[in-house]
């Protein structure tokens, strides 16, 4: 026999898919990202294939506001980051 999985859920029973990862960022014009640490070590971004803007919840006392930057690492892998534009804080998606 199976056990109900139709429970109600509680506040604890949510969780992040994942987690944003604090990152180091070099930036250089317009605040563009042109360097990565991760895993110790620098890595170039190559190319940025996309940006975007993302503005929400603008209501609330801690709103969204970020900017997001598809790119490609000269180590070939590819990497979605974004700056938080509120703490200017920079993060792995």
């Amino acid at each position: 026999m199976l056990k109900d999985s139709r429970k109600t859920m509680g506040h604890g029973d949510l969780r992040f898919l994942k987690n944003p990862v604090p990152l180091q960022i070099e930036t250089g014009n317009y605040q563009l990202p042109l360097n990565v640490l991760s895993r110790g070590r620098w890595w170039g971004i190559e190319a940025i294939l996309d940006q975007w803007h993302v503005e929400d919840e603008w209501w609330k006392p801690d709103s969204i506001d970020r900017m997001y930057y598809e790119c490609v690492l000269n180590n070939g892998k590819y990497i979605v980051l974004y700056m938080d534009c509120i703490s200017n804080a920079w993060y792995k998606q």
